[in-house]
C-alpha cells in the first residue's frame, strides 16, 4: 500500500463522516503494523492529510480529524431539523439583515444588461462604498481589489504570494477555516499567542523573527475569540510591523461597517506588504459574496493578475446589487441599528458566562471563546440538553483547549438558558476505568 492510497481511504472516511472531527487516527507505529507497512509511508500520508487540512498534530494525543468544515451549518435562536439549537454557526442574526423586500427592490435598479468578455469592471457604488470605508479608517485606498468573499481573497492570496513550505502566522486561537485553507495549499501555521488586547508583541516578533513569510489577523471582533485590538496594543505592535519589511500582512476586518470596536490601523500604516480585506456577509448575509480588499500596489497587482486567469472577476451583477444596497439609507440604517445589538449579546453572554466561573477574554464580535478542558464531554452533554457548539480543536495551534460560542443571535433568554445548561454540563465528569 502507498502513501497516497493510505491518503486516498482517509480522506474518503472522512468526507463522508466516519472520521469525524475530534477522533484520533492510529500513531505512526500502530497504523503501520496495521496496513503492514513502513513508517515512513504512514508519515508520508498523514502529511498529506494534514496539509490538506483534514487532521491536525495534537501533541501527545497524536493525529487528530480536523475536519471537513460544513459549507452550510444551522444558526440563531431556532432549533434545527433533530430539535438542537445550533450556537455553533458563526452567522448573523437572519433578522438582521436586509429584508427580502429591500433586496428585489434593489435588484429592480439594478442594470441587466449582458456584458461580454473584457466589459466586466468593478461597480462604482461599490468602489465608492470601500474607498469612503477604508478612507475614515486610515487605510490607502489607492489599489483596490474585488474577490469573492474574505477567504477567497486570503486563498489567492497565500496561494500567490507565498510558496509551499512558507511559514504563516496565525492568531491561536485562529479562525479554523484559515487554519484549513493555509494547510491546505501545504503552507506551515505557526501560532501567536493572544490575551484580551490582542496578539501579543512578543509572540508577533517571534513569529517574524521564525522567518514567518505572512501573517493573519483580525484585528477587531476576532473570530473565534471576540478580541479587539486595543489602542495600546496598536501601539506596541506597530514598530514591530514596521521593520518586518519583507512579511505580508493580512487584516481580516469582517465586522467592518458593524463597528462592533474602533479600527487600529496598524498594519496598512507601517507594513511594506499589506492587505484590509471587509466583506459584507456579517451584515448584508453570507450568500453576498463579495470582499473588497485594499492593498500595497504589488500585492494588488499579483493577486489581480491571478484572479484574471482564474475566475476572471466577480459578477458585475452581484457587485452592482451590493454597492446599491450599500447606498440604501435603509440598509445603512439597519446594519448601524444591528451593530450595537451585537454588542449587547456579546456582552450580556460574557457577563452570564462569568456568573457561573468562567472568564473570557474578548471584547466584541459574533463568537466568543470558552476555555474548557473537557470540551468534547461538556459539547456531548450540551447535545443532549438541546444546544449545539463549535468544539476548539479545529481553532487551536498550540492554545489552551476550549470551544466557540455563537452568540449572534441568542439574545439574553438565550443566553440565559444557553448558560444554565452550559453549568450543568460542566458538571459532568469523564467516565472512569475499571
Amino acid at each position: 500500500m502507498k502513501a497516497a492510497e493510505i491518503f486516498s481511504s482517509l480522506e474518503d472516511r472522512i468526507v463522508r463522516g466516519e472520521l469525524r472531527a475530534g477522533d484520533a487516527l492510529p500513531t505512526v507505529r500502530e497504523a503501520a503494523e496495521l496496513w503492514q507497512v513502513n513508517k515512513n509511508t504512514v508519515a508520508a500520508a498523514y502529511r498529506m492529510l494534514q496539509n490538506a487540512g483534514l487532521i491536525f498534530s495534537s501533541g501527545r494525543n497524536g493525529s487528530v480529524v480536523g475536519g471537513p468544515v460544513a459549507p452550510h451549518a444551522a444558526t440563531g435562536w431556532t432549533p434545527s431539523y433533530d430539535g438542537v439549537i445550533a450556537a455553533n454557526g458563526g452567522n448573523p442574526d437572519r433578522t438582521l439583515l436586509p429584508s427580502a423586500l429591500m433586496v428585489r427592490a434593489q435588484l429592480q435598479k439594478v442594470s441587466t444588461d449582458p456584458l461580454l468578455y473584457g466589459e466586466a469592471d468593478e461597480a462604482v457604488p461599490l468602489m465608492e462604498w470601500a474607498r469612503e470605508s477604508f478612507g475614515g479608517d486610515g487605510v490607502p485606498a489607492d489599489s483596490l481589489f474585488v474577490g469573492s468573499g474574505t477567504m477567497a481573497v486570503l486563498d489567492t492570496v497565500l496561494r500567490n504570494c507565498l510558496s509551499p513550505g512558507d511559514a504563516v502566522a496565525l492568531e491561536d486561537p485562529a479562525y479554523a477555516t484559515t487554519i484549513g485553507l493555509v494547510r491546505s495549499i501545504g503552507l506551515k501555521p505557526v501560532p501567536m499567542a493572544m490575551d484580551a488586547q490582542g496578539v501579543r508583541p512578543e509572540a508577533l516578533q517571534a513569529a517574524i523573527q521564525a522567518g514567518c513569510k505572512a501573517v493573519v489577523l483580525s484585528t477587531r471582533a476576532q473570530n473565534p475569540t471576540g478580541i479587539c485590538t486595543s489602542a495600546e496594543r496598536a501601539k506596541q505592535l506597530a514598530p514591530i510591523v514596521a521593520k518586518a519589511r519583507q512579511t505580508l500582512f493580512l487584516d481580516d476586518d469582517h465586522s467592518s461597517l458593524l463597528e462592533l470596536a474602533p479600527y487600529r490601523n496598524f498594519v496598512s500604516a507601517n507594513a511594506e506588504h499589506w492587505l484590509v480585506t471587509r466583506s459584507v456577509s456579517k451584515f448584508l448575509g453570507p450568500d453576498m459574496r463579495v470582499a473588497v480588499a485594499a492593498g500595497d500596489a504589488l500585492t494588488v497587482a499579483r493577486i489581480a493578475r491571478a484572479q484574471a486567469y482564474a475566475m476572471g472577476w466577480v459578477s458585475s451583477l452581484l457587485q452592482r446589487l451590493v454597492g446599491g444596497l450599500l447606498q440604501q439609507p435603509a440598509v445603512l440604517s439597519l446594519v448601524r441599528e444591528a451593530g450595537p445589538v451585537y454588542r449587547e449579546r456579546y456582552a450580556y453572554m460574557q457577563k452570564a458566562l462569568r456568573g457561573i466561573g468562567i472568564e473570557t477574554v474578548g471584547t466584541a464580535g459574533f463568537n466568543i471563546w470558552v476555555p474548557c478542558e473537557n470540551e468534547a464531554l461538556v459539547a456531548q452533554s450540551l447535545i443532549s440538553s438541546g444546544w449545539r457548539i463549535r468544539t476548539g480543536a479545529d481553532f487551536t495551534l498550540e492554545a489552551a483547549p476550549g470551544f466557540r460560542v455563537t452568540t449572534a443571535a441568542l439574545d439574553k433568554d438565550a443566553a440565559d438558558a444557553f448558560v444554565a445548561a452550559l453549568a450543568q454540563a460542566m458538571t459532568v465528569r469523564p467516565p472512569q476505568l475499571a
